[in-house]
């Protein structure tokens, strides 16, 4: 999201293009992303046309739907692997921009200070 508004992932391209290794990782998530959907649509045509065949005359070809089962089971991690691959994209992109940073790069500790004890907050 940016400034409230959800970006597609052409938006978020046309953004991180300035950054060399937040876009690579970004065309690494486009990449697995074109695998995932030639595997889960394969997987949908070879699961869907023994269904409806077997409907029509009564023969389902479980061979084909058990392929379209095991296309649809690949699919599954490699879009995980999408997704992970452009939130890294997305990460690396804000960690570089001023203002911006998770939770994880701020350090807070109780000690001593200049003025006594006290809370230190450290970016």
């Amino acid at each position: 999201m940016q400034s409230g508004h959800m970006l597609s992932l052409k938006e978020i391209s046309s953004v991180v293009k300035s950054d060399r290794e937040a876009y690579r990782y970004l065309k690494s998530a486009k990449t697995l992303n074109g695998f995932t959907n030639v595997f889960s649509y394969t997987g949908g045509v070879l699961i869907g046309y023994p269904i409806g065949y077997g409907i029509s005359n009564g023969y389902f070809n479980l061979n084909l739907i058990a392929m379209g089962c095991g296309f649809v089971l690949m699919a599954i991690p490699i879009s995980i692997a999408a997704k992970h691959k452009l939130k890294l994209s997305i990460d690396t992109y804000n960690k570089k921009r001023v203002g911006y940073g998770s939770v994880s790069e701020i350090d807070l500790k109780f000690g001593i200070t200049q003025n006594g004890v006290g809370l230190i907050l450290t970016l």
